[in-house]
């Protein structure tokens, strides 16, 4: 075996360890990563726990870190712990003053007497003076790891393993901590056996372990470890490892009296008695005495620890010290006078300022302000140091002095902005007056200053165009949802109808408008009144009619009686609008349950009246609780609270994710999964820190759902415990997935650990209806019921009995009462106590693995704000606005996109359009987007879309193969399954530049064997028919000729059809729902011939097609005009267009859905010379095709 895991090279067999385990010295592929040593532990009942304490710390990142790395196979766990051959141990040696004495402190005199003033050091002889050890470089590494057991505890977990071979140096003074983790593991496999061994020999880091840890706390007679080691044991260890790297270093040779942690006590007083030490020694040896205190809680706390540390750092670290000269009589005077001094006396004013700033720390900040005389921009710098803020020329400062031009005290304000946006200095500075001399030797050279500020200034306004870049990045999604917020808003209206009558059959009731808009909410009336005060006539009027815009099909709304509009528990009845007659002024609408009365159910009394008034509102309720969600996860992107750090900068610059090595897989569950299905597989089971993220996108009939499904059981199989998030915008492809899981052969029992989140009427599946979270635990619950009736505890002692059987009685009535628990969760509030049975819910409930849901739907879970996923998979991802992706995916620590920009975009309303741009003008806060206008196509173009070609552009870009890299998260579909190859080469070569491929076993089984036609793709031309002109209707087209080919041509194929025994179903797509609403009036009768025949005909525009195949698709172009294109106006976009029927997205799916059979219904001359007002005309590439290869491709002139 060459490799372990598939992604594990094996470099030497290490033999077995102590406790009988396989090792081997292995590589993880790059030279970045380095080499391990791998142990191999079979997995056994008693150790399963492991699966789920590795997932638990593998969300754990930081800088200082290098993990203990659990990777698991359904046999072994493998243990992987880091080998850094190229970096120190945490040893004297490590910080060895190698600065000479003239290199220490380069300010002089003056900085001697700064520094004196806060340090009191008159101790002489063997101490810090003569000591070898680097304090700066000692301090900086120890404070690294402090902030790195912050970060472990503030998780809930600490190192338990800290020794000096554990805590390395590289050459940038970077310290890292290994093997965090190993104690969670090593710990249970160890057992009490090796407690005792421990504290008889305190051998190698075990050495370094506290008194609880070696079980000298509480549990000394029964050897075992205590179970109070924790975060404190982590403060002993560390006082350990700072009290061997000081003793090693004043070759003190008494620690190896050390033989338990009783024998600290002596050690301190013998190095006391032996050395004199400094004030620094002394100070950092009373620290580690804290540290290595014998009781855990009388040990120092880590943040009490840390300011301690740093404080010594800030003794000892060199300082240069420069000077702030004040010459200006007038701002002297202000202060004097401010602080009842004389302003006459230079000296006083000095010192008083002087004694201010001593020993805080100096933050600078750069700006620029007009000059009062020239009017013209000028450089000033701004330094803030206690309450102080001295503001100083940028251009006029010599090279000994900072040009003070005003002191500002007790501006917390300023001194706030300075601290948030300037840079913090670790310098000292000095404050002298006119008439103050002193030589140049006494302070540094603030040449050195204005070169640092000025490379930090560049540091941080390189940060802050980042930040803006990112933010831009997303503002046409922030824009959409500002202009959605708008349109929400504008429709929180109320109008009062008369009711006219019922259609009770089809459950339609009908109103006719009675009054003018009337707002619903008169807070929000006012509040709308107050902000447009300033407004122009224009747009007060413009605001007037949007108020007052009528219903629109589809819309929610709410009815009743306008007696009771404003009584929040007075009953109503939902209702979906069907149509509204402008000029009839009346409106239709289906409702969503069978009223017969306002508020009552069919048959009861208290019918609508005709007599009454209704109030009529847009119920923008749930619409406005899925804009918050949505608004909120756009806010966490930006604020950064995701699971993967820094999302949003990687997701504008695909080049921030890091390279990583494609792990081979090795087998696979479906074994008819092609090459390219099983690399994207690969690339998906590679993600990891810092390469979180992988875009696959499926063209038509590659076997999306199918990849989706085997990455899903390899992750299931790797990582027992992984949380799987699997959505969609669209409740079909989430239930296709769910349904291959859920019926696999891994599970063909329906066993695994899923949830199907969501409405259940919006479930399409059976089988997914029965993963609902109320049914999952009804199950569960049935099951343990089961199994206590079967299996009841019994013990000889009969006072003992009655108390199990006690005990069992208390557990199987709160099992039976669990059911109603999930209803009570979902109205528990943050905050409120748990009871006992919503604990025993989430103990039932932790063990799911499998989430199912849509992307907002996925929300309406109760549970969903406290779960993180470990990999969320989106299906149809470029049909999704990014607010709506982010919802699930700021969750989860790997994104897997799957989707298709060149099929449908993210769908946004008209209304919403055209509220896009309105009011931003009003803003009070400037957006770095402020000259930034969104069209539609920006709010439509999909984030799938946007960072796949972000990807591409960085591979491009980059020079001598550079980012190739990033080609391990982006991933294309290439094999068709659907189509027979000659349909699938239309769109191939059309909208992925011919990359698709056919098998040819996949044509052979897309034969069509409809005798009529010789090829499975055939254009029915009408060019030279006098009746083929499009005509138009309301806002779309028709086209007569058109529908009259599509009937007569059905008529006649109806019995060759059915002599095929091929087709079961047929599609009939046209860009415009007129000419749906046409031909499903003129088909009807056919279409109920065909069904007679079983064989199923569905008419619709292309959105109704998505995600979807039928085995014939008539495609009808609609479009066509007696008036020709010349190519000259062609090529300079003019004469007639056909924008909107050669969107390539659309026409692509239109296209595609064909699995034998594909007829384009439409005139073949008119469309191939037809301009478009951006792009090229899809179809003349299309068309030319068929002209071109005549043994592949029909044409049928009618």
């Amino acid at each position: 075996m060459s490799k372990i895991l598939g992604k594990y090279k094996i470099l030497k067999d290490l033999g077995r360890d102590s406790l009988g385990n396989e090792c081997f010295k292995v590589s993880a592929g790059l030279k970045e990563w380095g080499e391990f040593v791998l142990t191999k532990v079979a997995r056994t009942e008693s150790n399963e726990h492991f699966s789920f304490t590795a997932q638990s710390l593998s969300t754990l990142s930081h800088k200082n870190l290098l993990h203990f790395k659990v990777e698991e196979d359904t046999e072994y766990f493998y243990f992987l712990r880091h080998l850094r051959e190229d970096i120190d141990e945490f040893s004297y040696r490590a910080f060895c003053d190698e600065i000479s004495s003239d290199d220490c402190n380069e300010s002089g005199d003056f900085a001697d007497e700064l520094a004196n003033s806060e340090r009191k050091d008159d101790e002489e002889g063997e101490g810090y003076g003569g000591s070898s050890l680097d304090y700066v470089r000692l301090f900086e590494c120890a404070l690294q790891i402090l902030d790195a057991l912050k970060y472990i505890h503030t998780k809930g977990f600490y190192h338990g393993n800290l020794n000096p071979s554990n805590i390395l140096l590289d050459g940038n003074n970077r310290m890292f901590l290994l093997d965090f983790g190993r104690s969670y593991f090593y710990a249970p496999l160890v057992g009490s056996t090796d407690s005792k061994a421990l504290k008889a020999g305190l051998e190698s880091s075990a050495r370094f372990y506290a008194p609880e840890q070696l079980g000298f706390l509480g549990a000394l007679d029964s050897g075992a470890a205590d179970s109070r080691a924790g975060k404190e044991s982590d403060i002993f260890s560390f006082g350990l490892c700072m009290l061997k790297l000081l003793l090693d270093a004043w070759e003190y040779d008494d620690l190896d009296s050390y033989t338990k942690p009783q024998d600290l006590d002596s050690i301190f007083e013998s190095i006391l008695s032996k050395y004199e030490l400094d004030s620094v020694e002394k100070e950092l040896l009373s620290l580690v005495k804290q540290c290595c205190a014998f009781l855990p809680e009388k040990r120092s706390k880590l943040h009490d620890l840390e300011r301690e540390l740093r404080h010594l750092y800030d003794s000892v670290v060199p300082k240069n010290v420069y000077e702030l000269r004040c010459q200006n009589d007038k701002t002297l005077a202000v202060y004097a006078d401010k602080n009842d001094l004389d302003s006459s006396d230079m000296e006083s004013i000095k010192k008083h300022i002087q004694e201010r700033i001593r020993g805080h720390r100096a933050y600078a900040r750069q700006f620029e302000e007009k000059n009062k005389k020239s009017r013209e921009p000028e450089s000033k710098l701004e330094f803030a140091i206690n309450d102080l803020v001295f503001i100083c020329s940028a251009v006029k400062n010599s090279d000994s002095y900072l040009w003070v031009l005003d002191v500002r005290e007790n501006e917390s304000t300023r001194i706030e902005k300075i601290i948030s946006e300037g840079v913090e200095l670790v310098h000292w500075f000095s404050f002298t007056v006119k008439g103050w001399h002193n030589r140049h030797s006494q302070a540094s050279n603030i040449g050195k200053l204005k070169r640092e500020l000025d490379q930090r200034f560049k540091q941080a306004e390189f940060e802050r165009e980042r930040k803006e870049i990112d933010k831009i990045a997303i503002v046409s999604e922030e824009e959409l949802l500002k202009a959605e917020k708008r349109d929400i808003d504008e429709k929180k209206q109320t109008k009062l109808f008369q009711y006219i009558g019922v259609k009770t059959g089809a459950d339609e009731l009908t109103f006719k408008d009675s009054s003018s808009a009337k707002s619903s909410d008169e807070t929000a009336d006012k509040e709308a009144q107050d902000s447009t005060q300033d407004l122009s006539k224009e747009s007060k009027q413009e605001q007037t009619q949007d108020q007052a815009k009528a219903f629109k099909p589809k819309e929610d709304v709410i009815i009743q009686e306008s007696s009771q509009k404003d009584n929040l528990h007075a009953e109503n009845i939902k209702g979906v609008v069907k149509h509204y007659n402008p000029a009839t002024k009346e409106l239709t609408i289906k409702l969503k349950e069978k009223y017969g009365t306002l508020g009552r159910k069919e048959g009861e009394a208290n019918a609508l009246d005709k007599k009454k008034t209704y109030a009529i509102s847009y119920d923008y309720q749930v619409r406005e609780i899925l804009w918050s969600k949505r608004n909120k996860a756009l806010e966490d992107l930006q604020e950064g609270r995701t699971q993967i750090p820094n999302l949003l900068r990687k997701i504008n610059a695909p080049i921030e994710l890091k390279e990583n090595k494609l792990r081979d897989i090795e087998s696979y569950f479906n074994k008819s999964l092609d090459e390219n299905q099983q690399e994207a597989v690969r690339k998906a089971l590679s993600l990891k820190s810092d390469c979180e993220i992988l875009l696959i996108q499926g063209p038509p009939g590659t076997g999306k759902t199918t990849t989706i499904t085997e990455i899903v059981k390899q992750y299931q199989k790797l990582h027992k415990h992984y949380k799987i998030l699997i959505t969609s915008q669209s409740n079909q492809a989430v239930d296709n997935v769910l349904e291959k899981i859920a019926t696999s052969e891994k599970n063909p029992k329906g066993d695994d650990k899923l949830f199907r989140i969501g409405n259940e009427e919006n479930i399409t599946s059976e089988i997914a209806k029965s993963y609902t979270p109320q049914k999952v635990i009804d199950k569960i619950l049935k099951e343990n019921l089961e199994r206590i009736k079967n299996n009841p505890i019994k013990d000889s002692n009969p006072n003992i009995q009655e108390e199990l059987k006690s005990l069992q009685e208390d557990f199987k009535k709160r099992l039976q009462t669990l059911s109603s628990v999930i209803e009570e969760k979902s109205q528990s509030k943050k905050g409120d106590k748990k009871s006992k049975e919503q604990e025993v819910y989430e103990l039932f409930t932790k063990d799911i693995r499998l989430f199912f849901g849509t992307l907002l739907g996925i929300s309406s879970w109760k549970s969903f704000r406290d779960v993180e996923f470990d990999v969320a998979i989106v299906d149809e991802a470029g049909r999704a606005t990014p607010s709506e992706l982010l919802v699930p995916c700021i969750k989860a620590r790997r994104i897997i996109l799957v989707g298709d920009h060149r099929q449908l975009a993210p769908v946004v309303d008209d209304d919403v359009v055209m509220q896009l741009g309105k009011g931003s003008k009003h803003g009070k806060k400037k957006h770095p987007s402020a000259e930034f206008n969104a069209t539609k196509k920006d709010v439509t173009t999909s984030l799938f879309e946007r960072l796949f070609g972000r990807i591409e552009g960085a591979i491009e870009q980059g020079n001598a193969y550079q980012y190739d890299y990033l080609y391990n998260f982006k991933h294309m579909l290439t094999y068709n399954y659907r189509a027979h190859k000659s349909i699938c080469d239309l769109y191939s070569k059309a909208f992925y530049e011919g990359k698709l491929q056919t098998k040819e076993e996949i044509s052979a089984q897309k034969m069509h064997n409809v005798k009529v036609f010789k090829a499975n793709a055939v254009w029915l031309d009408t060019s030279k028919r006098s009746d083929k002109e499009d005509t138009q209707k309301g806002t779309g087209k028709i086209n007569h000729c058109n529908a009259s080919v599509i009937l007569n041509t059905l008529k006649v194929l109806k019995e060759k059809i059915l002599e095929s025994q091929s087709i079961s179903d047929i599609g009939i797509i046209t860009p415009y729902k007129a000419q749906a609403a046409l031909l499903n009036s003129r088909l009807k009768n056919l279409i109920d011939e065909y069904k007679n025949s079983n064989i199923r005909i569905d008419i619709g525009t292309v959105d109704s097609f998505q995600g979807s195949d039928r085995d014939m698709i008539i495609y009808d172009c609609v479009r066509s005009s007696k008036v020709k294109n010349t190519k000259e106006a062609q090529q300079q976009r003019k004469g007639s267009k056909i924008d909107f029927i050669a969107d390539e997205k659309r026409l692509n799916v239109s296209l595609s859905r064909a699995k034998k059979l594909l007829l384009i219904v439409g005139d073949k001359d008119y469309l191939k010379m037809a301009s478009v007002s951006e792009g090229e005309n899809p179809f003349a590439q299309i068309i030319v095709q068929f002209e071109e290869d005549t043994d592949t491709y029909q044409i049928q002139m009618l």
